[in-house]
């Protein structure tokens, strides 16, 4: 029962709480977060909100496309960074105990904030410029 209250103090390695405000600041009105291959507790407490798992690539390029925010462990994300990468608009890094956390940003997202609402939901409306993919922001 103390760990929710400790780990903040023991360091990013062992708290998900930097992710859960970067997700919160992210979508501020979304009430479901969401995971990729991943559960983890933490991001529910610190969140403020119920994740659901995407365990399906589709599912994850679709969530993308709609410009939602996917947290995942950087190691389920290295080997889709070139597929994924017309519906990525960024990637923020975090280190964990477990292994890198990764929060990828769909495009979409990056969109709607610029005025271009539904410019980017599909792969070729989202095409970047060559040498344009994942980036990190971090």
């Amino acid at each position: 029962m103390l760990l929710p209250l400790l780990a903040p103090r023991l360091g990013p390695f062992i708290s998900v709480r930097p992710i859960a405000r970067e997700i919160r600041s992210l979508e501020p009105e979304e009430t479901t977060g969401l995971t990729f291959c991943t559960a983890y507790a933490g991001l529910s407490l610190y969140g403020e909100r119920i994740f659901r798992r995407l365990d399906d690539v589709s599912e994850l390029r679709d969530a993308l496309g709609r410009g939602r925010a996917v947290t995942m462990y950087e190691r389920h994300l290295t080997p889709l960074q070139q597929e994924l990468a017309p519906w990525t608009a960024g990637v923020s890094r975090f280190p964990f105990e477990r292994g890198a956390f990764v929060l990828v940003r769909g495009r979409a997202a990056q969109a709607e904030k610029a005025g271009l609402a539904g410019t980017a939901a599909s792969p070729a409306a989202a095409a970047a410029p060559a040498g344009a993919g994942v980036a990190s922001d971090r």
